[in-house]
C-alpha cells in the first residue's frame, strides 16, 4: 500500500524512468500518507459498546486497585462467556498490570494486557528518535523549515505524537523517492529484463490518480489493482535494496529507517482499521 501510494504520488511517465522532480504545471493531487489511506480504505469497524465499571475507591496506581480491576473484568468475560479477555491500559497502569500478570501467571494466563494503541505509537516514536538522533535528521526537520528546533528535539525523543508521525512521513516520503530514482539508475546499468509489465502498471497509477483528482471513480478498486501490481515490482525492490545494503553502509542506514516508519504507518492503519492480525 505503502509503495502504491508513494509511486501514484510520483507519478511517472514511465515506470522505471521516474524524474525526482517533474516538472508538472499542476500541483499535486493525490494527498499525503493519512488523507490517501482515508480514502481508500473501505473498513466499516463495527461500533463500540461503552459500559462502566463498578467504581473502585482507591487509587488507580496501586496494585491492589489494578488487581481489582484484572479479576473483575474476568468475571465479566466468563458472564459473556468468553474465555479470554483483552485489558488495555495506558503506560502507568500497563507496566503495575503487567507484574500483576507475571506474579499470577495461572491466575492471569488468559488475560492479554497491552498499551492502547496511542502509547505503543508514542513509546515507537521514541525509539525512532533515539536510533537516529544523530544521523542529522533533526537538522533536516530544522533546515527545511517543516519545524523548530524545539519542536524537532521533542518529536525525536517521542513527545508529540502528531507532529512525530507527519514529521517521519515526510521524511520518509522523501528518502522513498530518493531510493525509487537510485534503483531506476540501477536498472537502466544492469540492462536485463525487470519481468514487469511496465506500461499495465504505469497506466494503472495513471488511473488511480485520476480517480483520486475526480473523486468520482472507484478510487479503493484503482488503488487495489496498483497494489496487485506491486508483487514484482517489490520483488524487484528486493533485490535491489539487498544489494544497495552491501554496497553502502549509510543506503543500509537509510533503508533502516524507511522499514521502521513503514512498521509504525502499518500499525496505525492496522489501529484506525480494526485490522490487528
Amino acid at each position: 500500500m505503502d509503495l502504491a501510494w508513494a509511486l501514484v504520488r510520483m507519478l511517472p511517465t514511465k515506470l522505471f524512468e521516474v524524474q525526482l522532480f517533474p516538472m508538472e504545471t499542476d500541483r499535486q493531487t493525490v494527498p499525503g500518507w493519512t488523507g490517501f489511506n482515508a480514502m481508500v480504505s473501505s473498513a466499516a469497524p463495527s461500533i463500540t459498546e461503552v459500559g462502566y465499571c463498578p467504581m473502585i475507591n482507591g487509587s488507580p496506581t496501586e496494585a491492589s486497585t489494578v488487581y481489582t480491576v484484572m479479576k473483575q473484568i474476568q468475571k465479566m468475560m466468563s458472564s459473556l462467556g468468553q474465555h479470554d479477555c483483552v485489558i488495555t491500559f495506558d503506560l502507568a497502569i500497563y507496566m503495575k498490570a503487567k507484574e500483576i500478570q507475571w506474579r499470577n501467571s495461572n491466575e492471569f494466563g488468559r488475560t492479554v494486557i497491552r498499551m492502547g494503541g496511542f502509547h505503543i505509537a508514542l513509546n515507537y516514536l521514541a525509539v525512532l528518535g533515539k536510533m537516529f538522533e544523530d544521523s542529522g535528521l533533526s537538522d533536516l526537520l530544522i533546515e527545511s523549515g517543516t519545524y523548530g528546533i524545539n519542536t524537532a528535539e521533542n518529536l525525536l525523543k517521542g513527545k508529540s505524537y502528531n507532529r512525530g508521525v507527519r514529521g517521519h512521513k515526510l521524511v520518509m516520503e522523501a528518502l522513498m523517492r530518493l531510493q525509487w530514482e537510485e534503483q531506476c539508475r540501477w536498472l537502466s546499468q544492469r540492462h536485463e529484463d525487470t519481468g514487469v509489465d511496465e506500461e499495465t502498471v504505469t497506466a494503472h497509477i495513471h488511473s488511480c490518480k485520476d480517480a483520486v483528482k475526480e473523486t468520482t471513480g472507484d478510487l479503493h478498486n484503482c488503488c487495489q489493482t496498483v497494489c496487485d501490481d506491486m508483487t514484482d515490482v517489490q520483488k524487484l525492490m528486493s533485490v535491489f535494496r539487498t544489494f544497495g545494503r552491501t554496497a553502502s553502509q549509510v543506503f543500509s542506514f537509510w533503508s533502516t529507517y524507511i522499514e521502521m516508519v513503514q512498521l509504525l504507518l502499518e500499525f496505525i492503519r492496522a489501529e484506525r482499521d480494526d485490522e490487528m492480525k
